[in-house]
């Protein structure tokens, strides 16, 4: 098994970059602590894809000694990269990320900018709020869906009166999201709008109606 690692551990220096992913992904699946080093060295790989599997690996494998060097990726020029530093270092519980995620904040890539607010979120950053108020009002949906479940999960009743407007969302999963977070809030000034939200006939989107319902009977019964 030795001699079968040390000889994976050396293509992950080969010229093909297919050669070098490959290795990566077998060492990866062997859970061969002994190559963190030379993963490390992957991050800054001339090819973007392998830096990117480089990433998952160490993120896998929970080297904490990675974080600065996944930080260091959150500035990549492949948005893609970026976005698997932001889920490495969230799996990682990097707070020390913290102020180099928010900078992601004002990516021009939205998934970049999702993945930053599911970070910050997920670590309990309650620095960001103010952003994520801003980001209410995002023109991408999947962002305002992420900064909605951000701010509910930091408990932020700050937000409370946007969330009731975006019942009204044009995006039937970012009102999903606004009215699961009403709830989970016990926001019971809400109750007036999930009944006129039932009572739309315009509202069709049936997984919609019944986040609303059970919304509703939850907050009448508290």
């Amino acid at each position: 098994m030795q001699h079968k690692i040390d000889h994976l551990i050396a293509l992950l220096e080969d010229q093909s970059w297919v050669v070098r992913i490959e290795a990566i992904w077998t060492l990866r699946d062997l859970g061969d602590k002994e190559s963190i080093p030379k993963f490390r060295d992957l991050l800054n790989d001339e090819y973007w894809l392998v830096r990117i599997e480089a990433i998952r690996t160490l993120r896998d494998l929970g080297d904490k000694e990675s974080i600065p060097k996944l930080i260091a990726l959150l500035d990549d020029e492949y948005r893609a990269v970026r976005r698997e530093a932001v889920r490495a270092l969230k799996k990682l519980n990097a707070k020390e990320a913290i102020p180099y995620l928010r900078d992601l904040l004002n990516d021009l890539d939205d998934d970049v900018r999702c993945e930053a607010i599911q970070a910050l979120g997920d670590l309990g950053d309650k620095g960001s709020i103010s952003k994520f108020r801003d980001l209410l009002n995002d023109e991408n949906s999947s962002v305002r869906f992420k900064a909605i479940q951000a701010l509910g999960d930091l408990g932020d009743k700050g937000s409370i009166s946007k969330f009731r407007d975006l019942l009204n969302d044009e995006n039937s999963s970012v009102r999903f999201k606004a009215i699961q977070m009403l709830g989970r809030l016990c926001v019971k000034e809400a109750i007036p709008d999930l009944k006129k939200l039932l009572n739309d006939p315009d509202e069709d989107d049936e997984d919609v109606r019944c986040s609303a319902e059970q919304a509703l009977d939850e907050l009448q019964r508290m």
